[in-house]
């Protein structure tokens, strides 16, 4: 029997479907299929910072190609009489694939009003590592732990700390693992050097 593939309308909702989702499990208000003015908006994402508060119109496009700059425009002209307006205050445009060269300059030209992500960018902008550690940076900040966390020793001589910064200054491909129990400062040892990286 044969398969029926999935139509293009269903292929770009799974991708909105999945912007949704990872949307609302950071906990941001998100809104499908509303009308705003006289333009029906595909997904409303309502972010409720205490002093600039933001409304953004976010486009999904499952293309089976890179977005070139003049797609990327038509989208963009699409929402422009929403920004003049101030019903929304950005765009962000996502996609499964990329953008062209040009689509990019074009977005940069336009940064604050349009953002532009694939969705593995997306995805590590709301739940990736680099945020991760910024947070627990924060934390060891916060709970004043950088003033008296002593760093830990290893065998042999030398401190974890050391080893590390000298495994990651080497040429060497070999990953390495840090080992031990619970509460031993393993996290706590390495964000002072995430404070440095992750800005």
């Amino acid at each position: 029997m044969a398969q029926t593939r999935p139509s293009t309308t269903a292929i770009g909702d799974a991708l909105r479907d999945q912007v949704i989702e990872l949307l609302e499990a950071e906990g941001h208000k998100v809104t499908r299929e509303v009308r705003v003015s006289s333009k029906k908006v595909d997904v409303l994402l309502e972010i409720d910072e205490e002093f600039r508060p933001q409304t953004i119109a976010v486009e999904c496009k499952n293309l089976g190609k890179n977005m070139s700059q003049a797609e990327l425009n038509a989208i963009y002209a699409d929402y422009l009489s929403l920004l003049d307006e101030g019903e929304i205050t950005s765009i962000f445009v996502i996609t499964r694939l990329d953008f062209s060269p040009e689509a990019k300059l074009y977005a940069n030209k336009k940064r604050g009003q349009l953002e532009i992500f694939t969705i593995k960018e997306f995805e590590d902008s709301l739940l990736g590592y680099r945020k991760y550690c910024r947070n627990v940076r924060d934390l060891f900040s916060e709970a004043g732990l950088e003033n008296y966390y002593i760093k830990s020793s290893i065998e042999g001589g030398g401190t974890l700390h050391d080893q590390i910064v000298e495994w990651i200054a080497s040429p060497t491909t070999t990953p390495v693992a840090i080992l031990g129990g619970y509460g031993m400062g393993k996290t706590s040892d390495l964000l002072p050097d995430a404070s440095k990286v992750f800005r």
